[in-house]
């Protein structure tokens, strides 16, 4: 469902602007535990584990890992984060500051999470998220809002069977152009594999005998996997990513008759 949602923005948006990927805002609220280091770090290091519900992504866990920089007066910092969600994960370079000065018991900062990976359904994501907040007394507890905004690439079909069911309304074309309908969704792919050429792989082959003359095998339909039975043939599957010609088949004898006494 979360997947369907994030798509369904990012198809709303297509629509409006279908050249370029989908630029789909996210917004939610955080809370999380973390806890203070030294190492690596030159002054001070924290590492946090957020827990999220962001719009469209749904519920998240974000993991900080950072070290903030003796420079006062904004203590700049610099690390890494990573955000897992149902439909694939984001991760990146964590930059921005943190105020430790005080008595507390809050701590504010405001991190740039700058999405550098992606993976699952998110593959190919782009974006900045911002997050702000506030660490509690040796960032035992942390809390906040997070906003920003992903930008999709534009997903195109790699099989027939991702236009079915409705899945055509959700892709675009080599030009980033929303389809019609399904019919023009299947003719892309088929126009894409055609263009690509042959590229080895199974094919189920008819040959035909005639026993009569005992002529050599004639491939009479070579059709993707689909095998086509008929009289007096012999349907002969290729080895998988290997182009298949007649010399690989071996020509059918008919038996000899046997002898009456």
């Amino acid at each position: 469902m979360v997947a369907i949602a994030l798509l369904t923005a990012a198809a709303t948006l297509w629509m409006a602007d279908p050249v370029h990927a989908a630029d789909v805002p996210v917004t939610g609220t955080f809370t999380g535990t973390g806890s203070l280091r030294t190492h690596p770090c030159s002054y001070l290091g924290v590492v946090a584990e957020l827990d999220t519900d962001l719009t469209p992504l749904g519920a998240t866990t974000i993991h900080l890992d950072f070290c903030i920089a003796d420079a006062p007066p904004e203590f700049p910092v610099d690390g890494t984060f990573t955000l897992e969600a149902e439909s694939g994960t984001l991760a990146g370079d964590l930059t921005g500051f943190v105020d430790p000065r005080g008595l507390g018991p809050e701590f504010p900062f405001v991190f740039d999470l700058s999405v550098t990976t992606a993976t699952g359904a998110l593959a190919g994501t782009t974006g900045v998220l911002t997050a702000d907040g506030f660490f509690g007394i040796g960032a035992l507890t942390v809390s906040g809002s997070v906003s920003g905004t992903l930008l999709l690439p534009n997903r195109t079909p790699a099989t027939k069977r991702d236009c079915k069911h409705g899945g055509w309304r959700e892709l675009v074309d080599a030009n980033g152009r929303p389809f019609r309908n399904q019919g023009q969704c299947v003719r892309s792919v088929v126009v894409r594999a055609d263009s690509r050429g042959p590229r080895g792989g199974c094919a189920s082959i008819r040959v035909g005998i005639d026993p009569r003359t005992v002529a050599a095998p004639q491939v009479e339909s070579v059709r993707g996997n689909k095998a086509i039975r008929a009289r007096n043939s012999v349907t002969t599957t290729c080895a998988p990513v290997r182009a298949v010609s007649l010399d690989d088949f071996q020509p059918l004898r008919p038996e000899t008759p046997q002898r009456r006494p």
